[in-house]
C-alpha cells in the first residue's frame, strides 16, 4: 500500500511501483488530512498495478481522450485495444512485453491489411505512451518494436471528366453538395459535416474552420479555406 513520511512539516507518501519508490507530497500538514488524502491516493497506486488492458482501455476512452481528440480517434482507439487483448489476451498493463506486441502484429497480419495494422499499431503505441507519462508503465514496449512497412502506392485522383461522372450518378442533391464542395475546397469529411453556417463569410469568399465542443479539428488548428464562384 506504501507508506507515510513528514519531511519539513509537509507530509509524503512512499509508493512502490514496478519495483521503484515513487514519492508523491500529500500537500498537507495537518495529521489527520494528510492521513485521509494518503488514503485515497494509495487506491490510485494499487489500481494501476492491477490494471489489465482492457482496463486501462476504459481509462482511456472514458476520462482522458474525450476533449482531446476526435470522436472518431477515441473509436479508433477502443477499437485497437479491443483487437490487441483480443489476440494476447486481457493482461495486466504491467504485464505486456515487446513480444506480445510482436505476438499481436504477427496474428493480426494474417486478418487484415498491413495499413490497418499499421494504423493500430501507431494508435497503441500513443497509448502506451500515455501510460509512461501517467507513472503507470516504466517504459513503453511498443517502442522496441517495428511498425508494419505499408507499400507505397501513387495517389489517385480524378480527372474532370471522372469528377463530371461520379456527379451524374449521385441522385441525392444534397450528396452532390457535400462532393463539390469536398473536391472544390479540400476540405475533409468530418469538417464539412461539423460546417456551420456562422463559419460561413460568403462576402469575403471563406469558410473559417474552428474546433467546436463536438468536433475537433486534425491538428486541432483553426483555419481559413478560400471559396471561389462555383463552391459559393
Amino acid at each position: 500500500m506504501g507508506s507515510l513520511f513528514i519531511r519539513s512539516n509537509v507530509w509524503y507518501g512512499v509508493f512502490c511501483v514496478n519495483g521503484k519508490r515513487v514519492w508523491r507530497s500529500m500537500l498537507i500538514r495537518d495529521a489527520g488530512e494528510a492521513k485521509r488524502r494518503f488514503e485515497e491516493v494509495a487506491k490510485e497506486f494499487v489500481s494501476w498495478q492491477r490494471m489489465t488492458v482492457l482496463d486501462f482501455r476504459k481509462q482511456l476512452i472514458g476520462k482522458i481522450l474525450p476533449g482531446d481528440v476526435s470522436p472518431s480517434s477515441s473509436s479508433l482507439y477502443d477499437y485497437a485495444f479491443r483487437r490487441f487483448a483480443g489476440i494476447i489476451g486481457n493482461r495486466l498493463l504491467r504485464e505486456i512485453t515487446p513480444y506480445h506486441v510482436d505476438v499481436y502484429k504477427s496474428e493480426r497480419l494474417t486478418q487484415v491489411s498491413p495499413t490497418r495494422v499499421h494504423i493500430e499499431f501507431r494508435t497503441l503505441r500513443a497509448a502506451f505512451n500515455r501510460a509512461v507519462k501517467f507513472k503507470m508503465l516504466d517504459s513503453n514496449p511498443f517502442v522496441v518494436c517495428s511498425n508494419v512497412r505499408v507499400p507505397v502506392t501513387r495517389p489517385h485522383f480524378l480527372s474532370k471528366a471522372e469528377f463530371h461522372k461520379l456527379l451524374q450518378v449521385v441522385d441525392n442533391e444534397q450528396m452532390r453538395s457535400i462532393i463539390i464542395l469536398a473536391v472544390l475546397t479540400g476540405m475533409r469529411r468530418g469538417e464539412i459535416v461539423a460546417l456551420r453556417w456562422e463559419n460561413v463569410d460568403l462576402i469575403r469568399g471563406f469558410i473559417h474552420l474552428e474546433n467546436q465542443v463536438d468536433f475537433q479539428l486534425k491538428g486541432r488548428k483553426p483555419r481559413s479555406v478560400p471559396l471561389n464562384k462555383e463552391v459559393i
